[in-house]
């Protein structure tokens, strides 16, 4: 599927983005039983989610700066009892253009966080087009992995992101043959192009995994 922008994306806002499509599968997948920011609201009751969440968000800024937007390629989301044995693999390709690998911070004319519309329209545009009812329901047991895949080393150490050599990204024949569903969700924008995102994608092997060394449990409803 397509989340479409009118305008060109920094680092900074497609972090945003990446954020919102997390929420989003977390609850329509029905790994939490209210909307993220419902259970951020109730931090004493659901302590250990908010913790592990907060880590997620720590790490997603960490890794979507300025400076690795030349090395970030994509950001992949997995349900499972473990990586290498996922139900579902949910892959967000990322390209940026080269004017925001200059600053750390927004001083481009398109650089600034997702306005409210824009978000609404990036919820809208997962609603619409994911269908989580014609999937089999998770297990009681399903857990969420997270990887990151970059062209090279990041040249800053981040907590809880270790490079992973054992994952691989499982092909289209390995998918089919033991019922993986797969699903692209594509952040387009002026800056991205489509031959390189889909090289990006078909090259899925290249680079470096790196992995955030924690997952998300399902919550009871």
């Amino acid at each position: 599927m397509e989340i479409q922008f009118k305008r060109c994306l920094c680092i900074h806002s497609t972090s945003q983005a990446v954020e919102i499509i997390l929420q989003h599968l977390l609850y329509s997948r029905a790994i939490i039983p209210q909307p993220v920011a419902n259970l951020l609201k109730n931090e004493s009751q659901n302590r250990v989610f908010c913790e592990k969440y907060g880590e997620i968000r720590n790490i997603l800024r960490m890794i979507l700066r300025a400076s690795n937007s030349q090395r970030v390629l994509e950001f992949v989301i997995l349900f499972g009892a473990s990586p290498n044995s996922a139900k579902e693999i949910y892959r967000i390709p990322l390209k940026f253009c080269d004017i925001h690998e200059a600053t750390e911070s927004c001083s481009n004319e398109n650089c600034g966080e997702l306005s409210a519309r824009e978000k609404r329209d990036v919820f809208t545009a997962l609603i619409q087009s994911t269908s989580p009812a014609s999937l089999s329901p998770l297990s009681s047991t399903s857990k969420v992995f997270l990887f990151v895949r970059v062209t090279e080393k990041l040249p800053n150490q981040i907590e809880n992101l270790e490079h992973d050599d054992s994952f691989e990204m499982p092909d289209e024949a390995f998918c089919l043959k033991r019922k993986i569903y797969t699903e692209i969700l594509w952040i387009k924008h002026r800056c991205s192009e489509d031959k390189e995102m889909n090289q990006s994608i078909s090259d899925s092997n290249e680079g470096i995994w790196l992995r955030f060394m924690f997952f998300l449990n399902k919550l009871p409803s």
